[in-house]
């Protein structure tokens, strides 16, 4: 979707049919989009990414399992203050991270169950562009589990808040 502002994207199966390519829900430039109570597996990329000015997008009540690179990405640029509440992320050992959000602002991730992943559950890191990191970021009372690397890393970002989590495996 892009340039989409104020839909509903919800009771979907989303499943790649080619675990090298693609995205299972990408949203460019768009602005107020409910993503929720889907299921999105077997990407090759992202479950979910979010990117080029995506603001004030939520993200809620998602099983996202198996994609290539990311369960959620928020990337390449400017995106504000978007949600990431009450998913089930389970990289299965073959996705990166659970969450990766880079060059995006006010990002509240809560109530999420991010496992398995090869590298580390949520990863908030610079990005250069418009917003040139992740600050003032909010992850919140969410189950980070058996991820292989780091429950959650934080690198070149300011002002974010961690509190609340449970965090086992690697940290």
């Amino acid at each position: 979707f892009d340039g989409v502002d104020g839909n509903r994207i919800f009771s979907n199966t989303v499943q790649g049919t080619n675990p090298s390519a693609g995205n299972g829900i990408y949203v460019a430039y768009g602005d107020r989009n409910v993503i929720t109570n889907n299921t999105i597996w077997n990407w090759g990329a992202h479950g979910i990414a979010l990117s080029f000015s995506a603001a004030s997008n939520t993200i809620i009540d998602n099983t996202i399992r198996s994609n290539g690179l990311h369960g959620v990405s928020l990337e390449a640029g400017s995106q504000i203050s978007n949600r990431i509440l009450g998913n089930t992320i389970d990289g299965k050992n073959r996705q990166d991270h659970g969450i990766y959000i880079s060059a995006a602002d006010r990002t509240f991730v809560s109530n999420n169950t991010i496992r398995g992943h090869r590298t580390n559950g949520v990863y908030l890191l610079f990005g250069g562009g418009p917003a040139s990191g992740a600050d003032r970021n909010w992850v919140v009372g969410n189950s980070i589990l058996s991820n292989n690397i780091n429950g959650v890393y934080i690198i070149s970002s300011v002002s974010n808040r961690v509190l609340g989590n449970t965090i086992n495996g690697a940290i």
